[in-house]
């Protein structure tokens, strides 16, 4: 925002709305409305009841249009400007932070579209509405876990790596169709080969859940609960989650 010239009434440097409005680019309706939740009212008036806005007037409306153009919404830079201390080297740590905060939600957006990328990459041919239930599923994964579980799987990803992540989703998808081939064989669960599996299975969920049994309990409540989603998308059925299960009660 440009500050405008001043308007002298013969004693002090006012400015009129209009001319306010003028300058800076900003509504009549605009400044009325900040006049009107208190965030920036006009020193004096005419005396036909005119606004009149003096330097002052002119500054806290720089630091609110430099505010707004940071993002602050109004309530946040009436917030500010109340304070006594309020300092430039505050507003920065608020952005700072705001920024911070945006930042880790595009990341985690990121990493959703990223495994929504891959499961459409290693399905069969989606259509609309396949699409539209992933990203059903993909949203509904968080309600599964708690917010410290989440944190948990979260730093578990940072830490693996994004080629660790895909070769795991690739040992996944070899073990599923491995595991596949077995129970159309009708190969009993006790078999050494399905038994081999099995220890595969348990190794690649110790993976992700870190050997965390509530969110191993919860992952699986995960898959029972969507089987349709899971099974289009490359994940286990309910039939090859009980017959995985029964290898690993059978083991010996």
């Amino acid at each position: 925002m440009t500050i405008p010239s001043p308007h002298n009434n013969g004693t002090t440097t006012q400015w009129k709305i209009g001319e306010l409005a003028d300058k800076t680019g900003l509504s009549v309706r605009t400044l009325h409305y900040y006049e009107e939740i208190g965030l920036l009212t006009p020193s004096s008036r005419t005396d036909a009841d005119h606004r009149l806005y003096n330097s002052e007037d002119i500054a806290r409306l720089q630091q609110i249009v430099s505010l707004r153009q940071m993002g602050f919404s109004l309530d946040e830079i009436k917030s500010c400007l109340s304070k006594p201390d309020f300092s430039p080297e505050h507003v920065l740590d608020m952005h700072l932070d705001r920024m911070g905060k945006e930042l880790e939600n595009y990341q985690d957006l990121l990493q959703k579209m990223r495994g929504m990328k891959r499961l459409m990459a290693t399905a069969k041919p989606v259509t609309s509405d396949d699409f539209l239930q992933l990203i059903a599923l993909m949203n509904k994964v968080e309600s599964y876990f708690t917010p410290e579980q989440m944190a948990e799987i979260k730093k578990r990803g940072e830490e693996m790596g994004e080629d660790k992540i895909i070769q795991g989703e690739n040992d996944w998808a070899t073990l599923i169709a491995a595991v596949k081939v077995e129970m159309e064989k009708g190969t009993d669960p006790s078999d050494p080969a399905v038994q081999k599996l099995a220890k595969k299975w348990m190794d690649l969920v110790n993976a992700f859940t870190g050997g965390n049994p509530e969110i191993a309990a919860n992952l699986k409540k995960m898959y029972e609960e969507n089987p349709n989603a899971s099974k289009q998308f490359g994940g286990p059925d309910p039939a090859m989650s009980a017959y995985i299960q029964k290898a690993m009660k059978d083991k010996h």
